[in-house]
Parts: C-alpha cells; sequence; structure tokens
C-alpha cells in the first residue's frame, strides 16, 4: 500500500466511464426530433426533403434562394421541388403547415414558392394565416386588404388584392387582410373555393401558407381546396413521442397528400 497500478487502472477506467455516462444521459433526457431516422422509425409518412441547418443568427424573414444560389440550402430546395413533382405529379395547391410555431413552415413556403418560379411557373402564395399575419408582414408593401376581404364578399377586384412586383420576389402575393373576430367560421365560406379556382386559372402553382395544424381548426378547414400538405418538422424542436399522433394524421387522411419537410436538419452529421 498504496496500490499505484490499481489505483491508476480505476482512474483510467472512471476516466472513460464518466464521460460516456454523461453523453448516454444527455441522449435519454433529450426527447426532441433528432434527425430524418426518428421519423422514419415512427411514422409511414413520405420524407419530401430536408432543409439543412442555418447557422446561429440566420434572418429566416429573407428569401433565400435566387438564380444564382447554389449552396446546400438552395440545392435542397430545388430537390424540394423535384421530389414534390416525382410524389405528388398533378399538385396545383399546396398547402405548408406544422405542428406548432416556430417550425419554420413560413421560411420554408417562401422559399419553396420562390424555388417554383424559378423554374419558370406562375406561383402566389396566400398568407392563409389570418390570425398572425407574418408573410404579409414580411412581404416589402403593407397592405389592409387581402384575403379575409375576398372572403368576407366584400366588392373587391382579385387582382387589386394581389401583390405584385415585390423586392426579391418573383412571385405573387395574397396578403391576409384585416385579422376578422371569426377566422375559421370565415374560412369555412364557399367563397374560399371560389378564390382558388379563380386562381388556378392564372396560377400554375398556388402556395397556402396556413396555421400550425395543431392549434387551431383553419389547417384542415382549408384542407378541403388543397392538393398536396407538406407538413415542417424542425429537427431539435418537436418532441418525438408526438410523432406517432402525426403519423395518425396521415394514416386517418386528414390532410391530403400529406408529406414531411424535415428543416433545419443537422445532415452533415449523417453522412
Amino acid at each position: 500500500s498504496p496500490h499505484r497500478s490499481k489505483t491508476m487502472m480505476l482512474a483510467f477506467v472512471l476516466g472513460l466511464a464518466l464521460p460516456f455516462g454523461v453523453f448516454y444521459l444527455k441522449a435519454q433526457l433529450n426527447v426532441a426530433v433528432r434527425g430524418r431516422k426518428d421519423i422514419e422509425d415512427a411514422t409511414s409518412i413520405p420524407i419530401l426533403g430536408e432543409i439543412p441547418h442555418k447557422q446561429h443568427g440566420f434572418d429566416e424573414s429573407k428569401i433565400l434562394v435566387s438564380p444564382q444560389s447554389s449552396d446546400s440550402l438552395s440545392e435542397a430546395f430545388r430537390l424540394l421541388r423535384f421530389n414534390l413533382g416525382f410524389i405528388c405529379k398533378d399538385a396545383q395547391v399546396i398547402m405548408f403547415t406544422s405542428s406548432m410555431p416556430g417550425e419554420g413552415k413560413t421560411f420554408v413556403s417562401r422559399n419553396f414558392s420562390q424555388t417554383l418560379a424559378l423554374g419558370g411557373k406562375r406561383v402566389i402564395l396566400i398568407d392563409a394565416d389570418i390570425r398572425k399575419r407574418t408573410q404579409t408582414k414580411l412581404s416589402s408593401k403593407q397592405s389592409r386588404e387581402g384575403l379575409t376581404s375576398y372572403l368576407a364578399g366584400s366588392n373587391f377586384v382579385l387582382d387589386s388584392l394581389i401583390v405584385k412586383g415585390m423586392a426579391d420576389y418573383i412571385f405573387d402575393l395574397l396578403p391576409a387582410g384585416v385579422t376578422p373576430p371569426n377566422p375559421s367560421e370565415l374560412l369555412m365560406s364557399e367563397n374560399l373555393e371560389k378564390l382558388i379556382n379563380e386562381l388556378k386559372k392564372i396560377y400554375d402553382y398556388v402556395v397556402v401558407d396556413n396555421v400550425p395544424a395543431q392549434l387551431v381548426a383553419d389547417a384542415g378547414i382549408i384542407n378541403r381546396v388543397v392538393d398536396a400538405t407538406l407538413y415542417v418538422i424542425r429537427e431539435g424542436m418537436v418532441d418525438r413521442r408526438y410523432l406517432p399522433e402525426i403519423d395518425r394524421l396521415y394514416k386517418e387522411k386528414k390532410f391530403s397528400s400529406m408529406t414531411i419537410v424535415l428543416n433545419d436538419s443537422h445532415i452533415e452529421k449523417k453522412k
């Protein structure tokens, strides 16, 4: 005594075990979606594509995709466009939704609209989140009139409600309009079908930025005029124990041609 060799061996074992124990405990406590595999293991929903992780401080209010951009983020949106044409070939009205706010559906929907327009298509983005009006607030041309004006049956010519020629946009925008006291009831109006039918005559694609599906009924109400639903999930945000509930929406066909877009994906870690 002292047994130096035994002490060194014990210290060596503890030095290996403690870090592994910390990492294991951290992994067990992390219940958020960690990547594509978590979604594939818990659901049967097709994954349309992955939008890679953005650096801290990145401004998601910006239009990222441009004719000159060739970075991984822009290429991910182009791949999303290709996959949509493959999986939902005839989809003309495309709705974006998510489980909760902050998952990036507004960022994804506006950059996806830009990507469709870069392919030579006529595209209009509808701000159907008439409660928060995020797309409308981010546009360079604010307007008090928009979707709710048309749905309310006001005497507006549709073309006068559409905002065109915005900076960095090569697609058109139908703003949300004034927030009504009865959003869900207004969206149930037959004027919504009339609006979508009119827009389908003018545009190749009608993209609808909707509210999170689990917060209010609006997403389900608008689904009746939709051809395809892109359900945005942000990696590291949604509790993966909730994925079976999202899968239930798919199996019960609550949303038309539902696919998943994994946002903020750390793709580089999977290579």
